[in-house]
Order: structure tokens, then sequence, then C-alpha cells
């Protein structure tokens, strides 16, 4: 039974300007800085022209010396932004200004802020890896894998799109949403505790 989301959640309260020159693109990073988030992978990928990457995060859960690492690249480079952590609606909101998500990911259970991109209506970046694999195609999302070649390439493939890919990435991708609604993830709950107790009842019979 997976994670799931409420996407009747996701709209926006107020407008969010992203750090970063106002004319470029933008590509966010949202979550834990930790070993299995493959940060250093990200941190050494050739981002394209017209980009800025925002790191979105604070220390719970984090590794100080990874997030240490992503201040020091925003202080010393022009296209890489901190923009600290964010919960709750100011969350959605920055998600829902942001041109692109990326999980690049060593490992994922599941992957619930690959869910979440595809719930902003931004154009999601995976490796795939783990759970996200389960719920991802290539028609939605772009495979940026995990190495720093592999997102590079990513990243200029998410550049290239025109309005027509990214609209038809979005609608797939909330259709992806609706699958894993609630009421969706409740009702297989349901149905492993029916099925539990009718083995048990079963047993007791016998």
């Amino acid at each position: 039974i997976e994670n799931g989301i409420d996407l009747s959640g996701w709209v926006k309260k107020r407008d969010c300007i992203l750090p970063g020159n106002r004319k470029n693109k933008k590509l966010v990073y949202i979550g834990r800085f930790a070993e299995m988030k493959n940060i250093v992978s990200l941190l050494k990928a050739d981002i394209p022209e017209g980009l800025d990457v925002v790191f979105i995060g604070g220390n719970r859960g984090s590794s100080p010396e990874l997030q240490d690492m992503v201040i020091e690249h925003s202080r010393a480079r022009g296209d890489v932004y901190y923009a600290g952590s964010e919960y709750g609606q100011e969350k959605i909101d920055m998600l829902m200004a942001a041109d692109a998500v990326i999980v690049p990911s060593t490992h994922e259970p599941f992957g619930i802020v690959a869910l979440e991109a595809l719930a902003s209506k931004s154009i999601l970046l995976s490796s795939f890896v783990g759970g996200m694999g389960d719920f991802l195609n290539e028609d939605v999302a772009i495979n940026c894998g995990i190495t720093p070649e592999t997102i590079s390439a990513g990243l200029n493939k998410f550049m290239a799109l025109n309005g027509s890919d990214i609209n038809e990435r979005i609608k797939g991708g909330l259709e992806i949403c609706k699958k894993y609604s609630w009421k969706t993830q409740s009702e297989k709950l349901d149905n492993v505790y029916n099925f539990i107790l009718e083995k048990k009842n079963v047993s007791k019979s016998n």
C-alpha cells in the first residue's frame, strides 16, 4: 500500500518568486540533504544556460556536511540557490512556482516528492529508482539517472521541451496522482484487513 496524495490540496494561495534570475526557468530540489538523495551528483551536473537550480530543505534529517555544501555552492555560483526549508502551504506555493522538480535519488522506497511534483504541475525529473519506477513512466517524467552526466542530459532534455510536450506531461502526471488518491489507498488497506479477517474466520471454522 503506497503513499497517497490529495490533489484538492494542491492549490496556489500566493504568488511565489523563486530566487535567481527572473528570466530563467526554475528547477527545484526539495527534501533532506542526505547521501541517498544524490545531492553531490546534482551539484556536479552541468546546469544549462537559462536555468536556476533552487534547493529547498533544512537540517531536519539532513547531513550537515551536505547542507553546508549546498550553501557553499549557492554562494559561489550564479546558477544554484538555497531557499531554506518550507512546509505546508508555503511548500505547495513554492513547488507550484517551479518549472520543474528533480528527484535524483540513488534509493527511494516510494518517492513522495515525485508524486508531489506531479501534483504541483511541474515537470518531473526522476532517477526512476526504487518505488518511483513503480508509478512513473517516461511519457510523464524525464529519466535523469543518478550520475552527473545523466543528470546533465536530463536537464538539457527538460530545457528543450516545447509547450505541447509540457502540457502532455503535466496532464499525464495529474492522472497518476488521481490513481494514488488517499481514497484509493484506503480502499487497498480495507481490502487487506478484509482478506486477513476472512482467512482468520476460515481457520477458526476448520
